[in-house]
């Protein structure tokens, strides 16, 4: 399985685990494996900056980063857009591992913060990041996924 494929497996069962109680069943089923493939072919090909994370010379989780997407944050901001992992591989430290990664990246390349959009309910994500030093700052927004959900902004110095 290459890349695109990989990828597009883990994004697809993650969200189902992870947002199974948060977006409706109809919002999950639109964004299953076979919806990803093109959009993976995309961000390869254009981006953002994605990272593989392989464990065991087999892929099983992947981060994105991107110049932020809020205006009011500016260019001393990195943005960690997406942080995904093979359900089997949540909760053995890989992803705070990730983070981390993430942190020392922005920190090398002269980035001041890291900031991320979380779904408000997904307390799970919330304490991982909270646990890697990241901090609600009072920004949050609505998303239509099959029903309203409140997104909450999180920032982290480095």
């Amino acid at each position: 399985m290459g890349d695109v494929e990989s990828c597009a497996r883990i994004q697809a069962d993650s969200w189902r685990k992870a947002y199974r109680d948060i977006l409706p069943e109809e919002e999950l089923a639109k964004r299953g494996y076979e919806q990803r493939i093109d959009r993976w072919k995309q961000i390869i090909a254009e981006g953002p900056e994605q990272f593989v994370y392989e464990y065991n010379g087999k892929i099983i989780g992947f981060v994105g980063v991107c110049e932020p997407r809020d205006d009011d944050l500016g260019k001393e901001t990195l943005e960690l857009q997406g942080i995904y992992f093979a359900p089997e591989y949540l909760g053995l430290g890989f992803g705070r591992e990730t983070i981390k990664f993430v942190l020392n990246k922005a920190k090398e390349e002269g980035y001041k913060r890291v900031s991320l959009w979380v779904f408000a309910e997904n307390g799970r994500a919330k304490r991982a990041y909270e646990k890697c030093g990241f901090r609600p700052d009072g920004k949050e927004k609505t998303v239509a996924m099959g029903r309203d959900v409140l997104e909450q902004r999180y920032i982290c110095e480095v």
